[in-house]
């Protein structure tokens, strides 16, 4: 005989199967994992995964479940969901529309997303549709994390060499980044320049038309 914790949880069963199954039988359950994700709601979003879902799957611009989860400010709830979705073997080179990685959409949102992904053994050098590394995002925001998440990619490795398609390098993405304080884009450009990344690397905006060195832009800052 069924004790009755056993039956309360065949009624829970079926009561979320008729919310989140399709009229068919089929589960929508891919829908219902990014809504979870979207809405923190990480109950629901362990259920999904308890069901069996592949989370090896992108929505219709080409992210994954991890990119989205990323891409949330940070938050322990997301922290988890990303915990869960690493320990479940999601891809973490998966690319998006644009080419991008999930580690460059957390340069740009949270140092806890950073650390997760690299720990993980997310690659670091990864360009996307631009030629824009995550090191490069993280120049390129105006996260207040911004530091720490450059710092964390330096001991990574990341390459601090590497020009996008515009012939930028990182240096160039934080004299040009005007959304960020002023304090904060300093001391990325002391962690750049002691790293041993030239200041006087040309980049080849406007299509060559217009040649700028990073030692002239660097004059925004000081």
């Amino acid at each position: 005989m069924s004790s009755n914790r056993e039956l309360e949880w065949e009624i829970q069963e079926a009561q979320w199967e008729r919310e989140y199954l399709d009229d068919d039988g089929t589960a929508d359950l891919q829908c219902q994992l990014l809504e979870a994700i979207r809405g923190r709601n990480v109950k629901k979003f362990k259920r999904i995964i308890d069901f069996g879902i592949d989370t090896h799957f992108v929505d219709d611009f080409g992210s994954s479940p991890l990119h989205i989860a990323v891409n949330q400010p940070s938050s322990a709830k997301l922290q988890e969901i990303i915990h869960i979705l690493v320990y479940f073997g999601t891809s973490l080179h998966q690319l998006d529309r644009f080419g991008r990685t999930a580690l460059h959409i957390a340069a740009r949102t949270s140092a806890n997303y950073v650390m997760t992904l690299l720990e993980a053994g997310c690659k670091t050098d990864v360009q996307d549709n631009a030629g824009r590394t995550p090191l490069m995002e993280a120049c390129s925001c105006d996260s207040k994390e911004s530091l720490a998440i450059l710092q964390y990619l330096l001991d990574r490795k990341a390459n601090i060499h590497i020009i996008d398609c515009d012939g930028m390098t990182a240096l160039h993405c934080v004299c040009d980044n005007i959304n960020q304080e002023t304090v904060i884009r300093k001391e990325l450009v002391y962690k750049l320049l002691y790293a041993g990344l030239s200041s006087t690397t040309l980049d080849k905006r406007e299509c060559g038309a217009r040649m700028n060195t990073v030692g002239t832009i660097m004059c925004q800052v000081t």
